[in-house]
């Protein structure tokens, strides 16, 4: 488990345009409260909901979430207490950067420095849980034995962050 306190939740997408596909419980537009570019970027990015499908696509570009700063797109909206989000994602097409991410981020703020939590999914199936534990700390990373999972679910609760990784069945 890790600590973080006053997060914002927020899903991404980041290195060379990563996109990914979440499914949402609700098929109501707007279920997050923005979406922004945090550091900096090559192309703008982009969140599509499709109501159909009941999915958001997220376009970015970017470096990586990775060290003392982040560039990447998302989508996000703050919350407090306790939270968990759960998501089936998909790559779309195979190719790419290897090491572009999709993933469910909870973070202190929204700038590129910020304290955070993620599990992470890059294009090449590496499966990660990400965090940062101080503004501007390098980031640390757990690889995990799982590779390409289709479900990811990453947690609050009080002051620590657990994450699930689901093998596709």
């Amino acid at each position: 488990m890790r600590r973080i306190s006053r997060p914002t939740f927020a899903i991404g997408a980041c290195a060379l345009l990563a996109t990914l596909l979440v499914p949402v419980a609700q098929a109501q537009v707007g279920e997050f409260d923005g979406q922004l570019d945090v550091g900096t970027v090559l192309h703008p990015g982009s969140v599509a909901y499709d109501a159909q499908k009941h999915t958001y696509t997220i376009s970015g570009s970017g470096d990586n979430m990775w060290f003392g700063a982040d560039d990447f797109h998302l989508a996000w909206k703050k919350v407090s207490g306790d939270v968990a989000i759960t998501a089936d994602i998909d790559f779309v097409g195979t190719t790419g950067n290897e090491h572009r991410k999709a993933a469910l981020l909870l973070r202190q703020t929204l700038d590129a420095n910020s304290v955070y939590a993620d599990v992470a999914l890059h294009g090449n199936g590496l499966t990660s849980l990400q965090y940062r534990d101080a503004p501007g700390a390098d980031t640390h990373e757990v690889e995990t034995a799982v590779s390409a999972p289709r479900r990811v679910r990453i947690e609050k609760r009080g002051e620590h962050v657990l994450w699930a990784i689901h093998q596709a069945n």
